[in-house]
């Protein structure tokens, strides 16, 4: 049974819609999809089908309509008049610290007052309970504060299930399970018992889709988390943030189901990392958007998952950045700049974190050497570029200036993070010069760059006149092993 209950949300609206809007159908009551009826008891409406809408009455303790039972207070919090979410926290480890006593450890009373938390609060999965003190204005009331976020999150209980035999499973015979239903058929009910224990294999979805990181004049900004197996709670994931191409003015984070960008996303996924997605603010024609905001955005995007690490499972710790095409330059510069260089949303300012290596596939990294976006064969070439770094009618000193800050190859240093940049020697969108040049000028200030020329390699990989060399696999595979390697190099030390 997959964990989506979002999709079977989606899926059972758009089947009550639709069935709302064909016409041909049998006539359903004005009624709303659920409504008390005459008993005080809610009535459920069902499409032909049967669906209808979830009903999680049962999901309480003990099934629901069941009250919890008055524990022994074990820790008190008063509220402090500040950020109260660490001693909230800090009461609730000290509870479950406690031994188990007929499945209970204690409760943790929060006292009268206001209590103001700017994180999540996390509960283990048995045996504490937070209690209040009442509602009301002599009562207790927690005020979540800061940036959006989950307010409660009960962890996750470690769960085993007997291996799957032919002799413990028991196909299902129905050939449709309607959203909401409480019964189904099986094939052979040979082997079940009467109120006997019945487990359903569950599957936690891998991905995380449409966080929102930070919010802009323009439009909320969002990343998608692809996970190497879905999370439990205390995992830690290293985290690689992947930034889209589209020339700073278009494309978005969506990794799909083909295509390089999966196969890279892919291969990460296997060895172990969690794969950040990110949504940028585009380049616009008016210049009010620059490639500046583009690296602003996709470091805010860094420091909103090292400032919410626990609750996205990923490791602040071990950071490393990938990209292609004007993605692989932001990967650049999210490796090499300083970490708080271009400052962004001053609520995301104390989001830190480490970052290990990055790999940058077929990304430029200079645009002040601009014969450097000469295609093979070329001179000449225009200034493809300038105007989504700076109004054109910029000074020149303005403008070096502008075109020098986000050029990655003026941040090289002795100590910088291991680079590893991948472009295609026939790629006449940003071609092989840069990266020979980065690993010229990278050598001369000492920095770590490592350089994989692809023969016969348009941009996004396309061949021309011949098959890649290395081949797209080895690509793949080269890009994944560069950041295992160091991954493990940095926790040998």
């Amino acid at each position: 049974m997959r964990h989506t209950l979002t999709l079977l949300a989606v899926l059972l609206l758009t089947a009550l819609a639709t069935h709302s809007a064909d016409k041909n159908r049998p006539d359903v009551s004005d009624r709303q999809w659920v409504a008390p009826g005459a008993n005080g008891k809610l009535e459920y409406k069902t499409t032909p089908k049967g669906d209808r809408i979830m009903d999680f009455s049962h999901a309480g303790y003990m099934g629901g309509g069941v009250a919890l039972p008055t524990l022994p207070v074990k820790k008190e919090v008063a509220p402090s008049g500040g950020d109260d979410t660490a001693a909230i926290q800090a009461a609730i480890g000290k509870v479950s610290a406690l031994p188990l006593v007929n499945g209970f450890r204690g409760a943790v009373l929060l006292q009268p007052g206001t209590f103001h938390c700017s994180k999540q609060i996390t509960l283990p999965p048995e045996g504490v309970v937070l209690r209040g003190s009442g509602s009301g204005k002599a009562g207790t009331l927690i005020e979540m504060s800061g940036e959006p976020h989950t307010a409660f999150i009960i962890e996750r209980p470690d769960l085993s299930f007997p291996k799957e035999t032919p002799a413990n499973t028991f196909p299902i015979a129905d050939a449709y399970l309607p959203a909401g239903t409480l019964t189904l058929s099986v094939k052979d009910a040979k082997g079940l018992a009467v109120f006997g224990p019945l487990h359903a294999e569950e599957r936690f979805a891998t991905t995380k889709l449409d966080v929102t990181y930070k919010t802009t004049e323009q439009r909320p900004l969002k990343l998608d988390l692809h996970y190497p197996a879905a999370p439990k709670a205390g995992d830690k994931f290293p985290l690689v943030l992947f930034t889209h191409g589209g020339g700073w003015s278009a494309g978005n984070k969506t990794i799909g189901d083909r295509g390089v960008r999966f196969l890279g996303v892919s291969a990460l996924n296997a060895q172990g990392f969690c794969v950040a997605s990110v949504d940028y603010r585009l380049c616009s024609k008016d210049g009010k958007i620059t490639m500046r905001d583009c690296v602003i955005d996709s470091k805010d995007a860094l420091r909103f998952l090292a400032k919410n690490a626990t609750q996205y499972a990923v490791d602040p710790d071990h950071v490393f950045t990938f990209g292609d095409s004007a993605g692989g330059h932001l990967a650049q510069m999210l490796l090499l700049s300083p970490p708080d260089s271009f400052p962004g949303d001053p609520a995301l300012a104390d989001g830190k974190f480490r970052l290990i290596a990055g790999v940058s596939w077929y990304g430029p990294c200079d645009f002040e050497k601009t014969d450097l976006f000469n295609g093979p064969g070329q001179t000449g070439v225009r200034d493809r570029f300038g105007a989504r770094i700076i109004s054109a009618n910029a000074d020149a000193q303005t403008k070096l200036a502008a075109y020098r800050e986000v050029s990655p190859v003026n941040y090289l240093k002795p100590g910088s993070p291991p680079l590893l940049m991948v472009q295609g020697d026939k790629d006449a969108t940003i071609p092989v010069h840069h990266a020979r040049y980065m690993k010229e000028r990278a050598d001369a200030a000492k920095a770590p760059v490592e350089i994989l020329i692809v023969e016969n390699s348009a941009h996004n990989w396309n061949p021309t006149g011949g098959a890649l060399r290395p081949s797209l696999d080895e690509i793949v595979a080269k890009t994944a092993a560069f950041m295992k390697d160091h991954l493990e190099r940095n926790l040998k030390k």
